[in-house]
């Protein structure tokens, strides 16, 4: 690498050489990202950490008896940590030279990734509240011109991109700290048949989004443990959406063990609004549909906390986690705790299997419940 030619550099003669080797990160470099990924690999696992083998952005720490005490994400250069109060902290903070750390407390939010942390005290307990206050504040809401909707339909070249730019807007926040507005996002956007009213949708939503900027996710005082339970809600409308395909909902959430005998809070661990990959001719398919997008990523969560909270591998596929599924179609009830379920469409018992193959190893109806 030739040295830097400024003025300055050259007047404090601090590159005396004509020629340099890289031998560290350097950014501009095409793997200074790879290398200072290394970097920070290698100086967590060499402090004791565990990279987790599903996310390998994600390092844990386990205490002498095996219990989990520490977790840390890492974006680049921008981590994020939890910790129980037994964690050696020093181990961290003189693990690099950090620029600036924030320490959330009641008197203190943090903000990470363009998303505001805060602890607050609800009912004598404390819970996190995860908002993008300051992206929808920065958001312009739009509107439809007067008499627009007496007018074709059809999108104009530069309403297609303000509609592109709005569904972008509330799919980010959808997928990061609102699942309320997911369906939205989702529906609206019709490929070539998206037109005004579809538009008008979008902007309706993006008003509400940003009258309740202060809303978001809350994650309440519920114990995390090896006896906790993965809750999983899905559901489906049939032929709903465009061309005749079925919008589905999933939602999942860690719940204590008395779950299963009362009504308890829950945190959310995943969620998603989407479309069925395929064409469905009854309401049970879709619904069926629904369910095993709900197992699959309730399977994910359940191998990826085992590893946190046990230890195992979850590359292993072992799920140690207690689960529950829960729906309010009958007759998706009926079919998954039969022997041999018999279906008019024969796809759809690909998914009734997936489900029982998860759920229903041995046909207990403690992991399935009707609501």
């Amino acid at each position: 690498m030739e040295p830097p030619q400024d003025p300055l550099i050259q007047a404090a003669s601090a590159f005396p050489a004509r020629l340099y080797e890289v031998i560290g990160n350097c950014y501009g470099l095409s793997n200074a990202p790879r290398v200072w990924y290394n970097k920070v690999r290698d100086t967590l696992l060499a402090a004791g950490f565990h990279q987790h083998s599903f996310d390998r952005c994600l390092f844990y720490h386990l205490d002498e008896n095996q219990q989990l005490d520490a977790i840390l994400i890492v974006h680049v250069d921008d981590f994020m940590a939890t910790y129980s109060q037994t964690f050696p902290l020093h181990t961290l903070e003189e693990m690099f030279e950090w620029g600036s750390v924030t320490k959330v407390d009641e008197q203190t939010p943090g903000e990470y990734r363009g998303k505001e942390i805060q602890l607050v005290k609800q009912d004598g307990k404390f819970v996190y509240k995860v908002t993008q206050k300051k992206f929808l504040d920065n958001l312009t809401e739009g509107k439809i011109k007067v008499g627009r909707l007496q007018q074709s339909p059809e999108l104009t070249p530069s309403e297609w991109q303000e509609m592109r730019s709005v569904c972008g807007c509330l799919q980010w926040i959808g997928g990061q700290t609102r699942p309320d507005v997911s369906s939205t996002a989702s529906l609206a956007h019709r490929g070539h048949e998206t037109d005004i009213n579809d538009l008008k949708k979008l902007h309706e939503a993006l008003k509400y989004a940003k009258m309740t900027a202060d809303s978001g996710l809350t994650f309440p005082a519920v114990p995390l443990g090896k006896s906790s339970v993965i809750v999983t809600f899905a559901d489906s409308g049939w032929a709903n959406a465009a061309r005749f395909s079925s919008q589905f909902g999933v939602m999942i959430v860690l719940c204590p063990a008395q779950v299963t005998e009362k009504t308890c809070y829950g945190f959310p661990l995943d969620w998603k609004s989407g479309r069925s990959p395929r064409i469905c001719r009854s309401t049970l398919a879709a619904e069926a549909c629904a369910a095993d997008e709900g197992t699959d990523r309730s399977c994910f969560l359940n191998m990826f906390l085992t590893e946190l909270l046990f230890p195992k591998q979850a590359k292993m596929g072992e799920m140690r986690m207690s689960a529950l599924h829960v729906t309010d179609a009958k007759s998706l009830y009926d079919v998954l705790i039969a022997e041999n379920p018999v279906l008019s469409e024969k796809r759809a018992t690909m998914n009734v299997r997936s489900v029982q193959q998860v759920l229903a190893p041995s046909l207990r109806p403690s992991w399935l419940q009707m609501v």
